[in-house]
């Protein structure tokens, strides 16, 4: 359970922050106009600020927990059920890697679809 609940925590800091970047991006166009016919530059520092200070703030959390959570265990149930947990968690892990990447692969075909169609479906 804990590989899956420390990839919600990092899937949901990610769309949140993704989502203060988007309403970041609409505030700019909305102020200055002619960022979109490039006649002005946008204010890409406020941007990278936003990435950066969310990335860092969200991960906070998930990276106590992969500290925190085999230390506690170890110690609470011994040596061998720590070997286990370990080993459950890496178990978990893979499955995980496998539905991100074939998941990813399908954005990012998605994503070239659309662009080189100038349409989605």
């Amino acid at each position: 359970m804990v590989p899956y609940g420390f990839s919600a925590l990092l899937i949901r800091g990610v769309s949140r922050t993704a989502g203060v970047l988007v309403e970041e991006i609409w505030r700019q166009f909305k102020y200055n106009p002619k960022i979109m016919s490039g006649e002005a530059v946008a204010d890409f520092k406020r941007c990278i600020s936003i990435t950066a200070h969310g990335g860092l703030h969200k991960m906070f959390l998930s990276a106590m927990i992969a500290v925190i959570t085999p230390l506690a265990f170890g110690l609470i149930f011994g040596r061998y059920a720590l070997g286990g947990f370990l080993i459950g968690g890496l178990l978990s892990a893979i499955q995980l890697a496998i539905f991100a990447g074939n998941s990813g692969g399908a954005m990012d075909n998605a994503k070239l679809f659309c662009g080189n169609n100038g349409f989605c479906l």
